[in-house]
């Protein structure tokens, strides 16, 4: 039985996150699932967001977005990654890890076309970032009235508790 030599044809975009549940996870592929063939996604996505690269220590400011080049051996592939992160009120520490990876087999694609490549994924992760602040600050509007609710409760469930422990609530 002969195995293919690369299994995958054309250049793709495989978009991957941080997933509470699974760890890290291929969420789509552009421009299909049968551009990657037979590549292992998984396992690549896997790799991209092994390391930790938010480059921030500010807490009030999401990490900047970073970007790298690293070569496949095994599949003879070049990619660049650039690596966001967006908040997400159920992960851990409020931020969800992303990679946006472009895989192509010709080395000189991407080193000859990394500003270009920088650009685009740059401002694709600038959408992400923008739509995210707001459903991130609608889920902590919503936390927020069921933290309220939830004291409102427990405050008429109690009403012997002294005035001094009702103004600390």
């Amino acid at each position: 039985m002969t195995r293919e030599l690369f299994s995958f044809v054309t250049d793709f975009i495989v978009v991957g996150e941080f997933s509470e549940q699974e760890g890290p996870v291929p969420l789509m592929i552009l421009p299909d699932e049968d551009a990657a063939g037979g590549f292992d996604t998984a396992s690549f996505v896997v790799r991209t967001l092994a390391a930790d690269y938010q480059r921030s220590s500010d807490p009030s400011n999401s990490p900047d977005d970073s970007q790298v080049v690293f070569t496949i051996p095994s599949e003879d592939a070049t990619a660049y990654i650039h690596h966001l992160t967006l908040y997400d009120i159920h992960a851990r520490g409020y931020v969800r890890p992303v990679c946006m990876s472009f895989v192509t087999r010709d080395h000189g694609k991407v080193m000859g076309q990394f500003a270009a490549l920088r650009k685009a994924f740059s401002a694709v992760s600038e959408l992400f970032k923008t739509g995210n602040q707001l459903v991130f600050l609608q889920d902590l509007e919503h936390r927020l009235m069921d933290l309220r609710m939830t004291k409102d409760l427990l405050l008429e469930g109690h009403p012997e508790l002294p005035d001094e422990a009702r103004e600390a609530l």
